[in-house]
């Protein structure tokens, strides 16, 4: 057995070897496509910003479902904002786990767009509404990505989860992927994992956007701002 990382792109992954002797000869072989890399380890302790524009207003709920932790949030208007800087992954893809088995994808009175953090983990976006964004996509925190139907409430569903290398290999579990409950930005409280039925203000600061930035780069914001 072997394993790849394919990233987007043509790529040879494996070669064979004819036998020059050989009357005749053949290919036979399995495989299984899993979306994330084991080869990277999630940042647990990254602080996200809250779906909304700064100082907005949220109310989170904590959700348990068949794939793990779940948020959901009361918005205070119709645009979403980028928790997380990534990627835009395209969710009509499948994979072979109970999570992307149909299509991540898989709710058709719903919309989801996913990004792909720079740390292999995943921040998913579940709402009534249409993408401001396109799969290749490269968004940055706080950005807006989505608007939400216009309805008595704005609800955003929101979870963060990785390709977990443990699961991997156990056939007993369908869902190779793990939820975790990420850390948020707020004012007055700071850096907090959100609690059940709770409201926050959202606070993106100069620190939590060069969470990923190499010291260049580091360097040329500062100088920007």
């Amino acid at each position: 057995m072997a394993w790849f990382t394919v990233r987007p792109g043509r790529q040879q992954i494996k070669t064979h070897k004819i036998q020059e002797s050989a009357a005749r000869y053949s290919y036979k072989y399995q495989y299984a496509m899993y979306r994330g890399d084991i080869g990277k380890k999630p940042n647990i302790d990254f602080v996200y910003s809250l779906p909304t524009a700064d100082k907005g207003t949220v109310k989170a709920w904590i959700i348990e479902n068949r794939d793990g932790y779940q948020l959901a949030f009361d918005l205070p208007s119709d645009t979403i904002y980028a928790c997380r800087e990534g990627m835009m992954c395209d969710d009509k893809l499948k994979d072979h786990t109970s999570k992307g088995h149909k299509q991540f994808n898989s709710d058709r009175n719903l919309s989801q767009i996913t990004a792909y953090h720079s740390d292999g983990s995943f921040g998913e976006y579940v709402f009534r509404g249409k993408p401001l964004v396109y799969p290749g996509q490269r968004i940055k925190m706080g950005s807006p990505i989505a608007v939400i139907e216009k309805t008595d409430r704005y609800v955003l569903w929101f979870s963060v989860y990785f390709l977990d290398k443990n699961k991997l290999q156990d056939k007993t579990i369908g869902n190779k992927h793990t939820h975790f409950r990420p850390f948020f930005q707020t004012v007055g409280k700071g850096k907090v994992r959100l609690e059940n039925d709770q409201t926050y203000l959202c606070e993106c600061t100069d620190e939590m956007l060069m969470q990923e930035m190499s010291k260049l780069e580091k360097k040329n914001f500062l100088k920007n701002k």
